[in-house]
């Protein structure tokens, strides 16, 4: 596709928006929130689907609507009949990049999100497009007609195609393979957050005025960053960062029962698939051999009993 750059055509309505936004969060109003500058609004919409684990039903009438109203004689023109023309404006809404976002609110907060955005002046920026459906897939309407449908498992598959190549080159190929088979199973639920520990505790309590700081484990491999951002801020925190890296553990040459915690650092473009320590016979899918040796620290009974299972990209 051709097209201009993107660009800021008012910095105004774009402070308008973010504050609008932040009043949204604020006041517990948004469910969930993504940007289209990366791959237009088709791919922050997939992306939505992916992290909800659910399924997306679009019209793009209004929106198509819209851009035939500001962009008529642009598109009119280079478009040989009136046909190409509404597929050009279709294409362009789906995928452009300009300044955007896909905000999902509650169907009883819809009028409200709405009177925000007028209050703010910018409510003809906004448009309705659609709602979340329970058969797992992303419909996109336009005029009553079916423009694209496909299953959410599909979409899934195909957007982590590269990333699952690299991590075959990178890593272990059957953890690779397993990951990505496990992406076409429409219900799995990939890797999620179950809270062992009250989040309302406070983990620092039984260290304070004893002198000692805990150890923390900064567990890195090939190919992350970020490691040495994260170990200050969990010094600032009021821990002891240690620096941990794959080829220790595989050497045996860190012993775990020293450090109560660990936290991987993120990868750059794939990473290992992490697995909890207490879950068992394995610490991680490319290494099996050093699971046992950290058994003990997640068993055993310290005041911070903390695993990640994480896989940053």
């Amino acid at each position: 596709m051709k097209g201009r750059a993107p660009d800021v055509e008012s910095p105004l309505q774009l402070a308008a928006f973010f504050g609008v936004v932040q009043s949204l969060l604020r006041d517990d109003k948004l469910l969930a929130y993504h940007d289209r500058s990366d791959g237009g609004l088709f791919a922050a919409l997939a992306e939505m689907m992916f992290a909800g684990h659910v399924g997306a039903s679009i019209d793009l009438q209004e929106l198509v609507i819209e851009r035939q109203n500001t962009q008529r004689i642009i598109d009119d023109y280079v478009q040989p009949t009136m046909e190409a023309a509404t597929h050009g404006r279709i294409m362009r809404v789906l995928f452009n990049e300009e300044l955007g976002a896909v905000l999902q609110v509650k169907k009883a907060d819809t009028p409200e999100v709405i009177a925000r955005f007028m209050k703010a002046g910018i409510g003809r920026e906004l448009f309705v497009i659609g709602r979340t459906n329970g058969h797992d897939r992303l419909v996109i309407k336009h005029k009553g007609k079916d423009l694209f449908s496909e299953s959410r498992s599909e979409l899934f598959c195909a957007w982590s195609e590269t990333s699952a190549r690299m991590q075959r080159l990178r890593d272990n190929p059957a953890c690779a393979d397993s990951e990505q088979l496990l992406r076409s199973h429409a219900k799995s639920r990939g890797l999620f957050a179950q809270l062992s520990f009250d989040v309302h505790g406070d983990p620092a309590a039984p260290y304070i005025g004893t002198g000692k700081r805990p150890r923390m484990a900064i567990l890195r491999e090939q190919g992350v960053n970020g490691q040495l951002e994260m170990a200050a801020a969990f010094d600032r925190a009021g821990f002891d960062a240690v620096d941990v890296h794959m080829s220790d553990i595989i050497a045996a040459a860190c012993s775990w029962p020293t450090s109560r915690a660990w936290r991987p650092a993120a990868a750059s473009a794939t990473a290992t698939c992490w697995a909890p320590a207490k879950a068992g016979p394995r610490a991680s899918c490319s290494t099996h051999a050093r699971a046992s040796s950290s058994r003990p620290s997640s068993a055993a009974a310290t005041p911070s009993r903390w695993a990640c299972a994480t896989a940053a990209r």
